[in-house]
């Protein structure tokens, strides 16, 4: 059960265990761990700001109800090493709205233990064809530059040699 509300007023502890952020509105939950829930709740509330959290769920909550109607609830404090065993007992357990998978873990945890079907393998490599922006083509290779853009580079070229000059 809850060992406790995080009480933004009260101060700055470093707790390490397992979190909910719950929508006091609906009721509906997040659960996520950390080895400092209250800076990882910090990071989530100005990722949401700056509408750039890895959850798009609960951006959309933050944007419907705002920060202050999402409130962090300590699960259970632990030690690191059982972080991820515990988190994943807690998304099992509550079976939280806002998050998209039932596994923990870190880096590109959104994606772990997701297989892509064979026919979205498929239906991605499609989409890739002739996109010269596509992953792998980081140089733009085969753009065709028109005759404008070819002078302004040349331009800007002839400019940054004469620059260098000057200056040796």
């Amino acid at each position: 059960m809850p060992t406790g509300i995080y009480d933004r007023t009260i101060g700055r502890i470093k707790i390490c265990g397992v979190y909910a952020i719950l929508n006091t509105i609906t009721g509906e939950t997040y659960i996520g761990s950390s080895k400092d829930i209250i800076r990882r709740f910090d990071i989530h509330i100005n990722s949401m700001r700056r509408n750039a959290h890895q959850s798009s769920n609960l951006q959309s909550v933050f944007y419907e109800y705002g920060d202050e109607n999402l409130t962090l609830v300590i699960l259970e404090e632990c030690n690191i090493r059982n972080l991820l065993i515990l988190e994943t007992f807690w998304l099992i357990e509550i079976q939280p709205e806002y998050n998209t998978l039932l596994f923990a873990g870190r880096k590109h945890y959104h994606s772990k233990g997701w297989k892509h079907t064979e026919e979205s393998k498929q239906n991605m490599s499609l989409a890739k064809i002739g996109n010269r922006n596509a992953v792998g083509n980081k140089n733009h290779l085969g753009i065709q530059h028109t005759q404008l853009t070819k002078e302004l580079i040349s331009q800007k070229n002839k400019l940054a040699w004469a620059r260098r000059k000057a200056i040796s």
